[in-house]
C-alpha cells in the first residue's frame, strides 16, 4: 500500500469571500485514498461574516 500524500492548507480565516469556498472545495475534492488533506484556519472577527459552515457542510473540520 502506498503512503498517502499529506497536504496542509492554511488560510488566515474563513471569512466571506471566494478563498473560503475555494480552499474548502480543494480540501474536500482530493481522493482520500491517495491524499490526507488538512485545513487550518484562524478565527473570524465579530466584524466579519463567517463562512466556516461551508467547510463543515463538506465534512471538513477546520
Amino acid at each position: 500500500m502506498k503512503k498517502k500524500i499529506k497536504i496542509l492548507r492554511i488560510i488566515t480565516r474563513l471569512n466571506i469571500g471566494g478563498p473560503s469556498i475555494h480552499v474548502s472545495l480543494l480540501t474536500k475534492g482530493l481522493d482520500p485514498e491517495r491524499f490526507e488533506s488538512i485545513l487550518v484556519s484562524g478565527n473570524v472577527s465579530d466584524l466579519e461574516g463567517d463562512m466556516s459552515y461551508v467547510a463543515r457542510d463538506l465534512g471538513i473540520k477546520p
